[in-house]
Protein backbone atom coordinates (compact mmCIF):
# COMPACT_ATOMS: atom_id res chain seq x y z
CA UNK A 1 0.00 0.00 0.00
CA UNK A 2 1.47 3.13 -1.01
CA UNK A 3 1.34 6.46 0.64
CA UNK A 4 0.29 9.83 -0.95
CA UNK A 5 2.72 12.51 -0.53
CA UNK A 6 0.42 15.06 -2.66
CA UNK A 7 -2.75 15.10 -4.39
CA UNK A 8 -4.12 17.36 -7.12
CA UNK A 9 -7.58 16.48 -7.14
CA UNK A 10 -10.48 18.37 -9.13
CA UNK A 11 -13.96 17.82 -9.05
CA UNK A 12 -15.94 19.35 -12.05
CA UNK A 13 -19.68 18.75 -11.31
CA UNK A 14 -19.14 14.97 -10.35
CA UNK A 15 -16.25 14.42 -12.86
CA UNK A 16 -13.35 13.63 -11.15
CA UNK A 17 -9.14 14.22 -11.84
CA UNK A 18 -6.91 13.59 -9.59
CA UNK A 19 -2.80 13.67 -9.60
CA UNK A 20 -1.53 11.30 -7.11
CA UNK A 21 2.11 11.17 -5.77
CA UNK A 22 3.30 8.84 -3.08
CA UNK A 23 6.24 9.43 -0.79
CA UNK A 24 8.01 6.58 -2.99
CA UNK A 25 8.42 9.29 -6.22
CA UNK A 26 5.75 7.52 -8.00
CA UNK A 27 2.93 9.26 -9.35
CA UNK A 28 -0.53 8.13 -10.90
CA UNK A 29 -3.46 10.06 -12.93
CA UNK A 30 -6.82 9.21 -12.13
CA UNK A 31 -10.41 10.30 -13.92
CA UNK A 32 -13.80 9.44 -13.12
CA UNK A 33 -16.17 10.47 -15.96
CA UNK A 34 -18.95 9.44 -14.26
CA UNK A 35 -20.55 10.96 -10.71
CA UNK A 36 -19.69 8.84 -7.86
CA UNK A 37 -22.27 7.56 -5.35
CA UNK A 38 -20.43 9.51 -2.56
CA UNK A 39 -20.41 13.13 -1.58
CA UNK A 40 -17.52 15.09 -2.79
CA UNK A 41 -15.76 15.52 0.94
CA UNK A 42 -15.65 11.28 0.73
CA UNK A 43 -13.05 11.74 -1.81
CA UNK A 44 -11.15 14.06 0.31
CA UNK A 45 -11.59 11.23 3.21
CA UNK A 46 -9.80 8.84 1.20
CA UNK A 47 -7.19 11.06 0.99
CA UNK A 48 -6.29 12.05 4.31
CA UNK A 49 -6.30 8.47 4.79
CA UNK A 50 -3.94 8.29 2.26
CA UNK A 51 -1.25 9.80 4.24
CA UNK A 52 -1.10 7.55 7.01
CA UNK A 53 1.46 5.17 6.19
CA UNK A 54 -0.37 1.75 7.06
CA UNK A 55 -4.58 2.74 6.84
CA UNK A 56 -5.72 0.95 4.44
CA UNK A 57 -7.13 3.89 1.46
CA UNK A 58 -7.14 2.97 -1.99
CA UNK A 59 -10.66 2.78 -3.50
CA UNK A 60 -8.81 0.96 -6.58
CA UNK A 61 -7.32 -1.73 -4.94
CA UNK A 62 -10.11 -4.68 -4.26
CA UNK A 63 -11.63 -5.71 -1.99
CA UNK A 64 -11.73 -2.36 -0.96
CA UNK A 65 -13.90 -3.00 1.72
CA UNK A 66 -11.31 -1.55 4.74
CA UNK A 67 -10.34 1.24 2.77
CA UNK A 68 -14.11 2.32 2.32
CA UNK A 69 -15.09 1.49 5.89
CA UNK A 70 -11.60 3.64 6.84
CA UNK A 71 -12.61 6.40 4.61
CA UNK A 72 -16.25 6.59 6.01
CA UNK A 73 -14.99 6.36 9.35
CA UNK A 74 -13.08 9.81 8.71
CA UNK A 75 -15.62 11.20 6.75
CA UNK A 76 -18.16 10.82 9.78
CA UNK A 77 -15.66 12.30 11.80
CA UNK A 78 -15.12 15.05 9.98
CA UNK A 79 -18.35 15.48 8.89
CA UNK A 80 -19.78 16.11 12.46
CA UNK A 81 -16.88 18.30 13.45
CA UNK A 82 -17.76 20.84 10.27
CA UNK A 83 -21.51 20.80 11.27
CA UNK A 84 -19.97 22.18 14.75
CA UNK A 85 -17.22 24.09 13.34
CA UNK A 86 -19.40 25.83 11.02
CA UNK A 87 -22.23 27.12 13.01
CA UNK A 88 -20.25 27.63 16.35
CA UNK A 89 -22.37 25.15 17.75
CA UNK A 90 -21.07 23.06 21.78
CA UNK A 91 -20.19 19.94 20.33
CA UNK A 92 -22.75 17.27 22.14
CA UNK A 93 -20.13 14.86 22.33
CA UNK A 94 -22.40 11.81 23.54
CA UNK A 95 -24.73 12.05 20.93
CA UNK A 96 -22.27 13.11 18.01
CA UNK A 97 -20.06 9.84 19.35
CA UNK A 98 -23.45 7.81 19.32
CA UNK A 99 -24.29 8.20 15.47
CA UNK A 100 -20.95 7.78 14.10
CA UNK A 101 -20.43 4.41 16.46
CA UNK A 102 -23.98 3.24 14.93
CA UNK A 103 -23.45 4.11 11.55
CA UNK A 104 -20.12 2.51 11.36
CA UNK A 105 -21.44 -0.60 12.85
CA UNK A 106 -24.37 -0.56 10.24
CA UNK A 107 -22.22 0.10 7.18
CA UNK A 108 -19.78 -3.01 8.64
CA UNK A 109 -22.32 -5.48 9.82
CA UNK A 110 -24.71 -4.52 7.29
CA UNK A 111 -23.77 -2.81 4.11
CA UNK A 112 -20.66 -4.11 3.37
CA UNK A 113 -20.64 -6.98 5.42
CA UNK A 114 -16.71 -7.12 5.98
CA UNK A 115 -16.94 -10.18 8.19
CA UNK A 116 -18.58 -12.27 5.75
CA UNK A 117 -17.51 -10.48 2.46
CA UNK A 118 -14.12 -9.65 3.37
CA UNK A 119 -11.13 -11.66 3.50
CA UNK A 120 -9.79 -10.64 6.76
CA UNK A 121 -13.14 -11.55 8.10
CA UNK A 122 -12.16 -8.66 10.98
CA UNK A 123 -15.85 -7.94 13.38
CA UNK A 124 -17.30 -4.64 13.23
CA UNK A 125 -15.49 -4.06 16.97
CA UNK A 126 -11.82 -5.28 15.05
CA UNK A 127 -12.33 -3.13 12.63
CA UNK A 128 -12.95 0.05 15.15
CA UNK A 129 -9.98 -1.00 17.27
CA UNK A 130 -7.69 -1.18 13.64
CA UNK A 131 -8.89 2.19 12.86
CA UNK A 132 -8.20 3.58 16.25
CA UNK A 133 -4.80 2.45 16.26
CA UNK A 134 -3.83 3.55 12.97
CA UNK A 135 -5.00 6.55 12.71
CA UNK A 136 -2.86 9.73 13.37
CA UNK A 137 -4.67 12.89 14.70
CA UNK A 138 -2.15 15.12 13.84
CA UNK A 139 -3.19 13.88 9.54
CA UNK A 140 -6.35 14.77 10.40
CA UNK A 141 -5.86 18.28 11.71
CA UNK A 142 -3.48 18.65 8.89
CA UNK A 143 -5.56 18.21 6.14
CA UNK A 144 -8.90 18.99 7.89
CA UNK A 145 -8.71 22.54 5.76
CA UNK A 146 -9.04 20.67 2.42
CA UNK A 147 -12.05 18.55 4.09
CA UNK A 148 -13.77 21.30 5.64
CA UNK A 149 -13.47 23.65 2.15
CA UNK A 150 -15.22 20.89 0.25
CA UNK A 151 -17.79 19.89 2.82
CA UNK A 152 -19.16 23.96 3.08
CA UNK A 153 -19.36 23.71 -1.16
CA UNK A 154 -21.28 20.63 -1.06
CA UNK A 155 -23.67 21.16 1.89
CA UNK A 156 -24.60 24.90 0.62
CA UNK A 157 -24.99 23.65 -2.78
CA UNK A 158 -27.09 20.61 -2.02
CA UNK A 159 -25.91 19.44 -5.47
CA UNK A 160 -22.44 17.14 -7.05
CA UNK A 161 -22.96 20.69 -9.56
CA UNK A 162 -19.91 22.80 -8.06
CA UNK A 163 -16.67 22.95 -9.28
CA UNK A 164 -13.63 22.89 -6.50
CA UNK A 165 -9.28 21.99 -7.11
CA UNK A 166 -8.16 20.90 -3.78
CA UNK A 167 -4.13 20.56 -3.41
CA UNK A 168 -2.89 18.18 -0.34
CA UNK A 169 0.35 17.94 0.91
CA UNK A 170 1.89 16.00 3.85
CA UNK A 171 4.16 18.80 3.82
CA UNK A 172 0.86 21.02 4.87
CA UNK A 173 1.37 23.45 8.03
CA UNK A 174 -2.51 24.62 8.14
CA UNK A 175 -3.58 23.06 11.06
CA UNK A 176 -6.68 23.68 12.52
CA UNK A 177 -5.76 22.51 16.29
CA UNK A 178 -9.07 22.72 17.70
CA UNK A 179 -10.67 19.88 15.71
CA UNK A 180 -7.48 17.65 18.31
CA UNK A 181 -9.42 17.98 21.12
CA UNK A 182 -12.82 16.99 19.12
CA UNK A 183 -11.33 13.73 18.14
CA UNK A 184 -9.57 12.77 21.40
CA UNK A 185 -12.76 13.13 22.66
CA UNK A 186 -15.38 11.50 20.27
CA UNK A 187 -12.48 8.49 20.46
CA UNK A 188 -13.29 7.99 24.15
CA UNK A 189 -16.48 7.67 23.96
CA UNK A 190 -16.90 5.75 20.44
CA UNK A 191 -14.38 3.07 22.67
CA UNK A 192 -16.89 3.26 25.84
CA UNK A 193 -19.72 2.02 23.67
CA UNK A 194 -17.81 -0.98 22.51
Amino acid sequence: MKTLSNVDWVWNSGKVFSTLQFTDGTSENRTNDKPPPTLACHDIAHFICGFHQDLEWDYQKEPNHIAEYNAVFVEHLLTEFSYYYYNEYPIDFYDTSLRIFNYMKWFSEDYYVIKVRHPSRKTFLELQKDFFKRIDISILTQHFTSFYNTWIIQDMIQSPNFNINIKMSDKEENKIEEIRPYLLQIERYINAFS
